[in-house]
């Protein structure tokens, strides 16, 4: 028993047209969503913009300041009873006597810190501001350094050529 030729059509037309309305609502969903993440990526790489900023305009080093001594401590050396001169000048002698020593040689004075480094250095100083581990290894993954390097502040690098620049 064969179908009806129409029917046939009828049918083949109806699958035609569902199909087609599935496929363009999926297409739409699924663009839709393109857009939705687009626009937090965006979001997110204005924040980091700023962020990069922020970090561009906190000087490279801050300066150190000397500790406070309390009231106690300045009156401790205000009233330190008086030496005699032998021994005042025996102090002396013994302090030049060790300044003049020669300090011990570097064997390799090309090695540097790597949180001194000139291609570390911010890199660490974002994560002494708070900007988290995990984010600061993808930034450097991304452009193409060696993350775990972070995890090792102490760790001595050659010096590149920026580091021997900044030193003069």
């Amino acid at each position: 028993m064969a179908l009806n030729s129409k029917r046939t059509q009828t049918f083949f037309n109806e699958f035609l047209i569902t199909t087609t309305q599935f496929l363009n609502q999926f297409m739409n969903d699924c663009e839709n969503k393109f857009f939705e993440f687009e626009r937090k990526l965006n979001r997110i790489e204005s924040n980091l913009v700023i962020i990069e900023a922020k970090l561009a305009s906190v000087p490279d080093e801050l300066p150190i300041s000397e500790p406070q001594k309390t009231p106690e401590q300045l009156l401790s050396v205000t009233q330190e009873p008086q030496k005699p001169q032998e021994e005042q000048t025996k102090q002396v002698q013994e302090e030049t006597s060790i300044q003049s020593q020669p300090e011990p040689k570097i064997e390799n004075t090309n090695m540097i810190k790597i949180s001194e480094s000139f291609l570390y250095k911010k890199y660490f100083k974002m994560v002494k501001f708070g900007v988290h581990t995990q984010a600061v290894k993808n930034k450097m993954n991304s452009e193409g350094l060696d993350a775990n390097l972070l995890d090792n502040p102490d760790l001595m690098i050659e010096k590149c050529p920026e580091d021997e620049e900044i030193e003069e």
